[in-house]
């Protein structure tokens, strides 16, 4: 703390420090271990846990959609900014929708397309089982699309709010005419980019330690894929459902067949490969004692440093062995080095 000298020689008066602004983030490697952590935190859940953090999840991608198609429809119009100049509706679309994920990770909830880095890491790491990454997966996956259908629903379809506009239904009904007019392989190949970069904002948003970093952090590479044109399956559960509820011009089918699918299966590899596993070789080897510490599932085995394979609960009795006494302790004495 700093002083004033006074001028009358009386005792110097103290002045307060002025707020001093840090910011600080975890390096890349400590992201891997956490991305690990979360991993078994979430295969632990029980699957109703699962599904219905996941049906909130999938609220809040509805709510992402929903503002991105009542803000993006008053751009369109013969007055609108959009009309002869499309990429203002990208830019609207790549602007609101990162308040889902925002909502989504900030609120703890479940993402489907976040799982999949997740859960991939830590089975990498022989933490969990195929049989519960696959289970995560499938109880997410679908609590993702009754909690977007549910929004899609009562909160767009029932409140009139797309259809009272005619801007909004065109632009509405246009967004899930476009996405199902892909071919296979392009939703696949753009289901790949889209989870890549959303795979990247959750990874950043681990690495900040305050909120604000954390939405910053989230934000960009959201707005990156939306603005870009990528596929995202999650957002898709309100996108297109929204669109044939305002008579677009495709079916339950389509959607299904054409986008849901090869988009879903894009995201898998895009989560999972190109940021799950690329991220765990690329660290793998610089947290070895830390990954030890880490609680295992039952019946998961590991090679020690020696190769030997051991399994979680020996390595658990091994770890809660009582230490002999130092030479020259008396019974119920420890040597302090010990301790």
């Amino acid at each position: 703390m700093s002083t004033l000298p006074s001028p009358l020689g009386e005792q110097p008066s103290q002045v307060p420090p002025g707020p001093v602004f840090t910011s600080s983030f975890l390096s890349p490697k400590k992201v891997v271990l956490a991305l690990i952590k979360v991993g078994i935190a979430k295969s632990k859940e029980p699957a109703w846990i699962q599904f219905m953090l996941a049906f909130v999840a999938g609220n809040y991608a509805a709510f992402g959609g929903l503002l991105v198609e009542c803000i993006g429809g008053g751009f369109l119009g013969p007055n609108g900014w959009a009309t002869n100049n499309p990429a203002i509706t990208q830019l609207v679309i790549g602007f609101f929708f990162p308040v889902a994920l925002i909502l989504i990770v900030v609120t703890g909830t479940e993402l489907f397309t976040g799982n999949c880095m997740y859960l991939t890491v830590a089975f990498a790491q022989r933490k969990i089982t195929l049989r519960s990454l696959l289970s995560n997966w499938f109880f997410v996956y679908f609590g993702n699309f009754a909690g977007a259908l549910f929004v899609t629903y009562f909160l767009s379809y029932h409140t009139n709010l797309i259809g009272q506009s005619d801007t909004r239904k065109e632009l509405a009904q246009a967004i899930a005419e476009h996405k199902c007019a892909l071919e296979w392989q392009e939703a696949l190949l753009r289901g790949i980019g889209c989870n890549w970069l959303v795979c990247l904002a959750m990874f950043l948003g681990l690495a900040g330690d305050h909120l604000i970093d954390k939405i910053v952090a989230l934000w960009w590479p959201v707005f990156a894929f939306a603005a870009i044109g990528f596929e995202h399956c999650i957002a898709n559960m309100f996108f297109i459902p929204n669109g044939i509820l305002h008579d677009a011009n495709i079916t339950w089918g389509d959607f299904i067949g054409k986008n849901l699918v090869p988009v879903t299966i894009g995201n898998i590899i895009g989560g999972a490969l190109f940021v799950g596993i690329v991220e765990w070789i690329l660290y793998r080897n610089h947290f070895s004692h830390e990954v030890a510490a880490i609680n295992t599932e039952p019946g998961r085995e590991r090679k020690t440093s020696v190769g030997k394979q051991i399994t979680a609960p020996q390595l658990k009795a091994q770890n809660n062995r009582t230490p002999a006494p130092a030479p020259g302790a008396t019974a119920g004495q420890t040597d302090d080095k010990l301790l």
